[in-house]
């Protein structure tokens, strides 16, 4: 018999994240800065790695220049 598999449960940042239906720096008029490592931080996962579109439902050019501004927050250690 097949042993029936656990679902892992999401992180509440995830649900939280996944209940937004656009984007949320045109809605606030910001673009992604890296000097804002709080907010840089709720498009990561606890490993560090960047959260997809899908999950965090910004836009594809927000998604972008939100990668690049991580990956500057990086380089100067503001964020792991």
């Amino acid at each position: 018999m097949a042993k029936k598999q656990k679902r892992k449960q999401p992180s509440q940042k995830t649900q939280n994240a996944a209940l937004r239906t656009t984007c949320w720096f045109c809605d606030h008029d910001v673009t992604p800065d890296y000097k804002d490592p709080k907010t840089l931080g709720y498009f990561l996962t606890p490993r560090g790695r960047v959260l997809p579109r899908h999950i965090t439902s910004v836009c594809a050019s927000c998604q972008r220049g939100l990668a690049v501004q991580i990956k500057r927050a990086r380089q100067l250690a503001l964020i792991r």
